[in-house]
């Protein structure tokens, strides 16, 4: 059985001299929930959901808190269950039709799942997924954390923005984790995770440059963007629990004369913002960092 790819994604393998691997990795890939997805599940407790605004604008929403949940409805259909801000405005993204990627990672054992498909049913409870494609990801990059604290619901606050202030780019300069949204116009949305050591990423105004490391030879993030330059990204403050959304475009870069000034990477991504928000009590989540991932160059 051929691997699922798209046109995208085959150009960066071929550029990457990883088409057989991505060929043998894919046959991971199942347009239905299989048995270690549905058991994974429940043991999410953080989801970032990749999804378009209605102006086409893609974002990285975190789906967590207290009470959030997932579980497999049927072999095709997914729950996750997670109370939604009516005043938060991405939460109106999420719309029965749409297409959603999304990405569950555990911190505390790095273990992360990726489902995509199409929003079934949005609720205040939360939301249903007819899946289309699940599959597992691999450790690296994940940064181990502890979960310290799961707080009450307080008021969510937002701030809207079309520039980054000094406080946020030095905020994005010592991440050492972010989430990016992506999406093909055939094959859906997916949402991805970038780990590394801190100040992996390097910002230069509203410009956000990283390394691209050796990875699963599939491309599902680098393939999307070299169809729809459209991307998302979110930065998580684990420690504080705010959160900063970015929506804007990304380019993949090969042999660009920077590269050398990135360890380990293959290829470089930047990522240019045209709108953000930054949100406090969004996950009602701390964090603390136990180890940085020794994968990280």
């Amino acid at each position: 059985m051929s691997a699922p790819y798209h046109s995208g994604e085959l150009a960066v393998q071929e550029q990457a001299g990883g088409r057989q691997m991505a060929q043998m990795v894919g046959r991971g890939i199942r347009p239905f929930l299989f048995d270690y997805v549905v058991y994974a599940l429940p043991e999410q407790n953080l989801f970032v959901a990749s999804v378009a605004d209605d102006d086409g604008n893609l974002w990285a929403l975190p789906l967590a808190g207290e009470n959030v949940f997932a579980r497999a409805v049927d072999a095709y259909t997914m729950a996750i269950d997670t109370p939604l801000n009516p005043n938060n405005p991405l939460h109106h993204a999420l719309q029965p039709g749409r297409a959603i990627g999304l990405l569950g990672i555990v911190l505390q054992n790095r273990i992360r799942i990726r489902i995509n498909g199409i929003i079934e049913s949005v609720t205040p409870e939360g939301i249903t997924v007819h899946v289309q494609q699940a599959y597992g990801n691999c450790p690296k990059y994940i940064q181990k954390r502890r979960l310290i604290a799961v707080r009450e619901a307080a008021p969510e606050t937002i701030t809207t923005f079309t520039h980054l202030s000094a406080e946020q780019q030095t905020w994005i300069a010592v991440a050492d984790t972010f989430f990016v949204a992506t999406s093909h116009p055939d094959a859906g949305a997916d949402a991805s995770h970038r780990g590394g050591n801190p100040g992996f990423v390097q910002i230069n105004g509203d410009t956000l440059t990283w390394p691209d490391y050796a990875g699963n030879m599939m491309f599902n993030t680098l393939g999307n963007i070299i169809a729809n330059p459209n991307t998302g990204l979110l930065f998580i403050d684990f420690e504080r629990d705010r959160v900063l959304q970015l929506t804007g475009q990304a380019e993949v870069l090969y042999d660009d004369p920077r590269q050398s000034d990135f360890a380990g990477a293959q290829r470089l991504v930047t990522f240019t913002v045209t709108a953000g928000r930054e949100l406090t009590n969004t996950t009602g989540q701390l964090w603390s960092l136990d180890n940085l991932s020794h994968y990280n160059p």
